[in-house]
């Protein structure tokens, strides 16, 4: 009877949905008697009625029963939840959303009896029954919607009619319409932001700040600040960490310029490094405030500190134009940047060489008796002081190039990784192009490039043999394999005259056999041993 009463309910529904052919029988002499139970069960839309706190499926149609590949019975002895393949917590909410008619046209997946996974469209109503509620759903299964062809010959299989037919097709020409306008909205504002923003950091660009000073241009917004920063070392960092790593440092100090103007301003981007930044109506302490959190910023890249120049204008006269203001402010940032030039390179230098110190703790304490080497080394061999000056900065800066390889160092210790790994011996390289980019004198770079050839021939990067080597390369290759050499004695507690056998192999090899003659001088060997840093 409960099935009974809710087939009733159902065709009280489809009557109201049918109102054309309701009217057109009540119209006649004859009324034609219809069973609506009937007409509804074999109609070929898909029907379940639900019950909204279990899930179980009260009624069926023959086409849900069909669709699905269970008889009736079957079908009508199932939940929801065995349809759907979603959680049972996700079936459940999407119930009680449908009861408050807050989700009546949906999409889910249904599995049928075989296994096959079949998207559903569904249209579904709570209908009230005896004080209580139920589901009553309508479903499509728009599966192969993919093709209009096959959608067509589904159609057709399943008897649909044309008018239903001539709806999809239309709904999908509908969509694809409205997909294809959405498409060109977004590519309309898509085209007007790119007019007025710079594409890499999303600020504005020239033509949006002169725009900008033009609307600043009333007393209500004086006196007005133009700020022109610029990058330093940008192209420092292009050449040594690629200019992938370029974009990401203008996209950083980007990213700092807007959280300072915040919208007190506009900030721009008007060409590869600079910036323009316009702060109206602020007093002098905040521009000052706004201007020392740009200079003195926590930004880094790679170790290094990126340090920003910035020049700056007060604009009091209405009638002081784009043009002169801007000329103001960057003639001001540039001196600014003179100013920091030679002071930012010995920065960046200390800056690279602690990041390497942080990877590998062990070098500072190799560059301390390194530095002593040279000492002995010179007053043994007489060097000048200028030699012995520029020796002592190339051991410093002789391993700046490991800042690029430091992902790729997977040796316990650094100088097995520095004689095995093949990129990493590219190192030298690498410092010299650093080095160069920061105007370090050539004679010391000269010195660091060449201190991992061998004497045989079988170093790198050159391959480089014998007096070809740079005299004072030999010098400093002598120096680390000697420092190298005092550590571990000292560490295994060995008398200081084993230095000689452990170096005399390497003689010819690695090292200038001229140079390991030192070794047999006694006063040498004395004051290696009076070495303070070991």
């Amino acid at each position: 009877m409960r099935k009974l009463y809710l087939l009733f309910i159902i065709v009280s529904i489809y009557i109201s949905l049918t109102n054309t052919i309701s009217n057109a029988n009540s119209s006649q002499d004859n009324p034609i008697h219809l069973d609506y139970s009937e007409l509804l069960a074999n109609h070929g839309s898909m029907m379940l009625i639900l019950d909204p706190e279990s899930g179980e499926i009260l009624y069926a149609n023959h086409a849900a029963a069909k669709f699905y590949q269970y008889s009736l019975e079957e079908l009508m002895n199932k939940t929801v939840m065995d349809l759907n393949i979603q959680s049972e917590e996700e079936v459940v909410n999407n119930m009680s959303a449908i009861l408050m008619n807050e989700m009546n046209h949906f999409q889910v997946i249904h599995r049928t009896k075989e296994g096959s996974l079949k998207n559903m469209d569904v249209v579904s109503y709570p209908i009230e029954f005896e004080n209580r509620q139920v589901l009553f759903s309508i479903l499509f299964d728009v599966t192969e919607k993919v093709a209009l062809e096959k959608q067509i010959a589904l159609q057709t299989e399943k008897s649909q009619t044309d008018a239903i037919r001539n709806q999809m097709v239309m709904s999908l020409i509908i969509l694809i319409s409205f997909g294809i306008l959405v498409f060109m909205v977004i590519a309309y504002r898509r085209l007007n932001f790119l007019a007025r923003h710079d594409a890499l950091t999303g600020l504005y660009n020239r033509s949006e700040l002169l725009r900008c000073y033009e609307d600043y241009m009333e007393p209500k917004y004086i006196p007005l600040y133009m700020l022109m920063m610029d990058i330093d070392h940008l192209k420092f960092i292009n050449d040594t960490f690629g200019h992938l790593e370029g974009d990401t440092v203008i996209k950083m100090v980007g990213n700092h310029l807007k959280e300072k103007v915040q919208h007190q301003g506009c900030v721009s981007r008007v060409s590869g490094d600079e910036f323009v930044m316009l702060v109206p109506a602020c007093s002098e302490k905040k521009v000052f405030e706004i201007i020392d959190g740009i200079e003195n910023n926590d930004l880094n890249l790679n170790g290094v500190n990126l340090n920003v120049s910035v020049g700056y204008v007060k604009i009091e006269n209405l009638k002081l134009t784009y043009d002169e203001a801007f000329s103001i402010a960057e003639s001001r940032m540039y001196s600014k940047k003179m100013e920091h030039k030679s002071s930012n390179s010995k920065k960046i230098e200390n800056q690279l060489m602690e990041h390497v110190y942080q990877k590998h703790p062990d070098f500072k304490q190799h560059l301390n008796i390194i530095h002593e080497v040279i000492e002995i080394m010179g007053k043994a061999m007489n060097l000048n002081s200028g030699d012995i000056i520029a020796l002592k900065e190339a051991a410093r800066l002789q391993d700046i190039g490991l800042v690029l390889y430091e992902d790729r160092v997977r040796y316990p210790k650094i100088w097995d990784c520095l004689q095995n790994h093949d990129d990493v011996k590219k190192h030298p390289e690498s410092s010299f192009s650093i080095l160069n980019a920061l105007h370090k004198p050539s004679h010391v770079i000269d010195i660091i490039i060449h201190h991992h050839e061998n004497y045989d021939g079988t170093g790198y990067p050159k391959g480089l043999k014998g007096e070809n080597i740079p005299f004072l390369s030999r010098i400093l290759s002598f120096a680390n394999t000697i420092g190298i050499q005092l550590i571990d004695i000292k560490k295994n507690e060995l008398p200081m005259s084993t230095i000689n056998e452990r170096v005399q192999k390497y003689a010819g090899i690695t090292l200038d056999p001229n140079l390991i003659e030192l070794l047999g001088d006694h006063i040498f060997i004395k004051d290696l041993e009076n070495i303070d840093s070991l």
